[in-house]
This record gives structure tokens, C-alpha cells and sequence, in this order.
């Protein structure tokens, strides 16, 4: 995988261009200063220009993505002091406007301010001067800045990608033992569990189940809830009265006024519960919903997605549903559905693309969240010899996982690694969200433009660039949409998450109440 520290750069070194040059046209520098700041100005302008070649090249020259990570830091570096600067202006200029009529124009403290932030400035000129002559000898390319040009599919295309991924024969069986539970007199609630690895489509499958047209009809009320790993009764019958309600209930309600709102809609009616990647392997923990569950009408089911069969030891009333990889002909479908249609629209060497291609996906060991990873890449790369590198790259060696570093797929970890430089950013930032979190896509893209990772032009606002870069995110399967309640959210699968986790690692410090974190020279950011 890429250096981590270095989706930071290409954002850090555009939002520093203009501020510096600014610096010049203040008129406070000295003139040996504005001659510094005019030649790091320069020096950026040049870096800027190659950067995208050089961040491709990383993956497999050290002293690249070496000079890279040397880059990052120094861009911190300035960019911390023009932030002082424009924090401190401001602040001056408010003091000003408290006394104007108490002090003179002239401040000697706002000269010495202006004076120290020269300096630094002309002090990082000279290491700036130093990276831009280092990058001579890795001869890099000047590469216009990447992204797709072509339009990018509406919401509609992504809802019915999920039918691409045919688990039919799957989603009748497990409607069937659903719908069979009506007569079966001695269970109450049915508990179903899918099993299955992660990235398989378990979550895609429940929702298929979830939206058909027998399900609708048959049950009374439908619910979904995202557990994840920390398995809190109290939370998910929050999430149930919010889903049949549209009600949030206060923090302060406690659990038995909880479960009587709940059962005023539910008592005696038959529903369908969704639980979506569970993870708890303690039996005392799914007690307290099980009982609740009872209180519910005869035919109603739990489906229970998760990837530890022991997990479904615990809850399930019927034997785990266990979904097998998807076959290497729908894979390929997936793929096609995603990238190319057609492969003779891309001329001569289509024949040589789509033989590697269907390596490719082979590869992808029949899981679909890889192949739309993949699949994800290809609208951009059609270059044969680019391909025929990835093919022989070891990002397809899984990659042992522990504790603190989960395993990624090696797919996610290719699709990453070639996401333009704003978009790594973007991606990156959203592991400070909660694993099963749902997003509001303009929401989140306003804090994309609050942390300046958004960039426009002449052609259309900050929001609309904003917008765009999710979209961009969303064609390459880094969000997925949760369609539920009529409510259309975009969810990251939580194998994206682990990955969005281990690109910040070294960016970001979580500290926990009570305990040290620990930090890294290149931490930038304390939550």
C-alpha cells in the first residue's frame, strides 16, 4: 500500500500555494523575503506538477515515496504557519476594532508578529528548495491531474447493481424458512443467521430479502439495525423505535420505558428484525432481545448477518445459512456491470484487456465487494501494460492481520492506492466515524470543505466539486448504499472501514479517557 502520509500531500501542497504567494501582496516582507517566498511559490508550482507521478511510483520505488513523505511534512509545516498568521490577523484586527480609539495605528507587537512569520517562511524556503531539486533525479513526469471526466452514474445504477449480484437461489431459500415459521407452532421468533467471510454480500443479501415484494406483505413491521462489534441492547432498541417511529428518544429514558414504547407498536404483530454484522459470542448479551422479541406476533423472524459461526450457535433457532462465494461467471458479471459492458468499444487491444481482466477477477477469490473494487479501477485504466503490473503485483498476497491492524483485502488495498490524492484525503477522513455509521452525503461534504480537502473551479462551486468526489468515491465502492425505510444513506462496509483506519494510522491519535496515546512524529490530528 501506498505510503499513508501520502494522501496528504497533493491536497496540502495546492491549499498552501495561494496563501503563500498572499503573503507577498501584504507588502510586510522585506525584500530578501519576498524573494524567498516568490521562489517557494515557484518551488510548489513545480513540485504540484509532477506529484501525480510520483504518488503512482511510490508503490514500488522506496526513495520515492521516501521523498514523499519528506514532502508531506515540510507542507504541514508551512501550512501550520499560515494558518497562525491567518488566526492571528484576525485576531489583531478585532483587538483593533475594541480600541481603535485608544491606541495608535502603529503596533509594534503586530510588527514583531509579521517579522517572526517572515522568517519561518524564508526558513522552509530553503528545505522546499531542497525537495524540489531532489525530485530531479527521479526524472518524474508532469501528469495532468486525474479524475473521471466522464459522467458518473446516478443512485439509480448503484440500487440496481445490487441485482447484479445474483444470489437468488439464496434469497428464496431464506425468504421460504421465513415464511414457513407461520406454521411452525412451537417457535416464536425465528432467528436466521447468515454466515459468511467478509466482503461475500451478507449485508447485500439481507437488504434483497428485506425489499421484496413477500416480505413487504407479510410481515407487519420491518426493522434494520447495524450491531457491529459492541452488541448494546439498549442501543439497538433505540435504532428499532427509531425505525418504526421516526422518533429519537432521549439518552435519559430508561431501558424499561424503552421496551414499553416498543411493544405499544409491536405487541402481538408479526415482524421481520434485520441485525447486520454481529459479532457478540456471549448468550447473556442477545438475552434480553430475545425476550422482547417473544412478546412479538407468531411468524416473526430475526435475520442475523455475521461472519463467526459461534455466533450463530448462540442465536439462531435454525442452522446457519452459510453463503458460499460467488461463482466466478457472476463475478465476471459483477465486474462487466461495473466497468465495461462491451470490451470491443475500446478498440484493438480489448481482446489482450478483458483476458487480464478476467485474471483479475479470478483473483478476487469470488467475493463481490473485491470484484466492485476492481471493477471500480478499470474505466480509468485502460492501459494493458498497467494491468499486466497489477496483475503480477503482490497486493494480492493476503496480508496477515492482528488486533490493531485488521486484515484488508487486497483488492480494497489496490483500489486505494490508485484513487487520485483528494480522494485518499476524503476517504481517509471518514474513519473518525463509528463502523455501521450512515452518511448524509451533503453533510459529510461539507466537512470535506470544512477541513479544505475540497478543491473547485471556474466551472463549478465548492460544494458541486464536493459532491462530485463522493459520487467518485461511490463509483468505486469505497460507500455503499443502504436503502431502508424509504430513506436512501450511504454506509461504509466495514472492511472499508478497517482500511480507511490503517491509511491514518499514522496521521491520527485516538486517546481514550484515562489512558496515553501514542504518537508518531507525522501525528497531526487528536480525537
Amino acid at each position: 500500500m501506498g505510503d499513508p502520509a501520502s494522501i496528504f500531500v497533493q491536497p496540502l501542497v495546492s491549499n498552501i500555494i495561494d496563501p503563500a504567494g498572499s503573503l507577498i501582496k501584504e507588502g510586510f516582507l522585506a525584500i530578501q523575503g519576498v524573494k524567498k517566498v516568490e521562489k517557494l511559490s515557484s518551488n510548489l508550482i513545480t513540485i504540484q506538477a509532477v506529484l501525480k507521478d510520483a504518488e503512482e511510483r511510490q508503490l514500488d520505488e522506496p526513495p520515492v515515496k521516501h521523498w514523499l513523505s519528506k514532502l508531506k511534512n515540510a507542507a504541514c509545516d508551512i501550512e501550520d504557519i499560515l494558518e497562525t498568521y491567518a488566526q492571528t490577523e484576525t485576531f489583531l484586527w478585532k483587538r483593533k476594532q475594541q480600541v481603535r480609539n485608544f491606541r495608535p495605528p502603529f503596533s509594534l507587537s503586530e510588527v514583531h508578529f509579521k517579522s517572526m512569520i517572515a522568517h519561518k517562511i524564508i526558513e522552509i524556503s530553503a528545505e522546499f528548495a531542497a525537495i524540489a531539486e531532489e525530485k530531479n533525479k527521479f526524472h518524474l513526469n508532469i501528469i495532468s491531474d486525474y479524475g473521471r471526466s466522464q459522467n458518473l452514474p446516478d443512485t439509480t445504477f448503484f440500487l440496481n447493481t445490487m441485482n447484479v449480484i445474483r444470489r437468488e437461489s439464496d434469497k428464496q431459500t431464506l425468504i421460504n424458512l421465513m415464511l414457513s415459521n407461520e406454521f411452525d407452532m412451537e417457535v416464536d421468533v425465528s432467528v436466521i443467521p447468515i454466515v459468511g467471510m467478509g466482503g461475500l454480500g451478507k449485508t447485500i443479501l439481507a437488504q434483497l430479502i428485506f425489499h421484496d415484494e413477500r416480505v413487504k406483505n407479510h410481515f407487519d413491521f420491518r426493522m434494520w439495525v447495524c450491531v457491529t462489534v459492541k452488541f448494546n441492547y439498549r442501543r439497538i432498541l433505540k435504532e428499532m423505535i427509531k425505525f418504526l417511529t421516526e422518533v429519537e428518544y432521549s439518552n435519559e429514558l430508561d431501558t424499561s420505558r424503552l421496551e414499553e414504547q416498543f411493544l405499544k407498536f409491536l405487541f402481538g404483530k408479526n415482524f421481520l428484525l434485520v441485525l447486520d454484522d454481529v459479532w457478540t459470542e456471549d448468550y447473556r448479551e442477545w438475552k434480553p432481545l430475545q425476550n422482547l422479541s417473544k412478546q412479538g406476533g407468531k411468524g416473526s423472524s430475526v435475520l442475523v448477518t455475521t461472519r463467526i459461526t459461534k455466533v450463530s450457535d448462540i442465536k439462531g433457532t435454525q442452522p446457519p445459512y452459510r453463503l458460499e462465494y460467488l461463482p466466478e461467471d457472476e463475478c465476471w458479471s459483477l465486474f462487466k456491470k461495473i466497468a465495461f459492458e462491451d470490451y470491443s468499444s475500446l478498440g484493438g487491444t480489448h481482446a489482450e484487456l478483458e483476458n487480464l481482466d478476467r485474471k483479475i477477477v479470478w483473483k478476487c477469490s469470488g467475493l463481490p465487494l473485491a470484484v466492485q473494487a476492481v471493477g471500480g479501477l478499470l474505466p480509468d485504466n485502460v492501459d494493458v501494460n498497467k494491468w499486466k503490473k497489477i496483475l503480477r503485483h503482490n497486493i494480492f498476497e493476503l496480508e496477515e492481520g492482528n488486533f490493531d491492524r485488521p486484515k484488508i483485502l487486497p483488492a480494497l488495498k489496490l483500489s486505494y492506492d490508485h484513487l487520485p490524492s483528494n480522494l485518499k484525503q476524503c476517504f481517509a477522513y471518514c474513519f473518525l466515524f463509528p463502523k455501521a455509521y450512515v452518511f448524509d452525503r451533503k453533510e459529510l461534504v461539507k466537512l470535506w470543505m470544512a477541513e479544505a480537502f475540497i478543491q473547485s473551479n471556474a466551472q463549478q462551486s465548492l460544494e458541486e466539486a464536493g459532491i462530485e468526489c463522493f459520487d467518485e468515491l461511490l463509483t468505486r465502492s469505497f460507500f455503499q448504499i443502504l436503502n431502508i425505510n424509504k430513506k436512501v444513506g450511504y454506509t461504509m462496509h466495514d472492511l472499508i472501514h478497517d482500511l480507511a483506519l490503517s491509511v491514518s494510522t499514522s496521521q491520527c491519535c485516538q486517546v481514550e479517557y484515562g489512558k496515553l496515546g501514542i504518537f508518531c512524529e507525522e501525528t497531526r490530528h487528536v480525537l
